[in-house]
């Protein structure tokens, strides 16, 4: 993205995604997600540049569940929000989608070699990304109580826009569970 700090490099040195992926720009290149969320200065994406390794990991799974109400997954972004929603008390979560690039890189374009050395560039935080999906099922769990009824009313309401401004509680109570299917019907 143009307005990305690395952009300007990256374009006039003619990167591949591979080049940039594989590449030593920035600390965030090598498990940028465990150098942020570990707190921990000397590997920070910022101003540290040293390695990381599993203390590092470890503080930062500690982080979460120590500093972070809620843990999103960006695959279950709608359920997040509704997760976030009840818990912070929000009344309006509606979204739009926003600088979403038409042309994704896809996998096979990418050398299998590749993937394996991106891989094993940001093993923390692939694990840490495993230790996330854990504690978000954990919170699902925890907080379950219509939460696909509300998950599907959200994403009704925020596909045609929501200019009615019906409260989503009231909406929801309406609703009740089709007996055969998760799929709910309007009462």
């Amino acid at each position: 993205h143009p307005t990305h700090y690395l952009h300007e490099k990256v374009v006039k040195e003619g990167m591949s995604l591979e080049e940039y992926a594989l590449s030593d720009l920035a600390p965030e290149l090598n498990s940028g997600q465990v150098r942020v969320l570990s707190g921990d200065e000397s590997v920070d994406t910022l101003s540290g540049s040293a390695p990381c390794g599993p203390e590092i990991l470890a503080k930062a799974k500690e982080n979460l569940i120590e500093h972070f109400s809620i843990v999103g997954i960006a695959e279950h972004f709608d359920e997040s929000l509704i997760l976030m929603k009840r818990l912070f008390g929000w009344t309006n979560v509606l979204y739009s989608k926003r600088n979403v690039s038409e042309i994704r890189a896809v996998q096979a374009q990418l050398s299998l070699a590749t993937i394996r050395q991106i891989e094993e560039r940001n093993a923390l935080d692939m694990e840490l990304y495993q230790f996330a999906c854990r504690l978000f099922d954990d919170q699902l769990r925890q907080r379950d109580l219509g939460l696909k009824i509300e998950t599907e009313a959200f994403r009704l309401f925020n596909r045609i826009g929501n200019t009615a401004h019906v409260p989503l509680r009231s909406w929801v109570k309406t609703r009740t569970l089709h007996k055969d299917s998760d799929r709910s019907v309007i009462r």
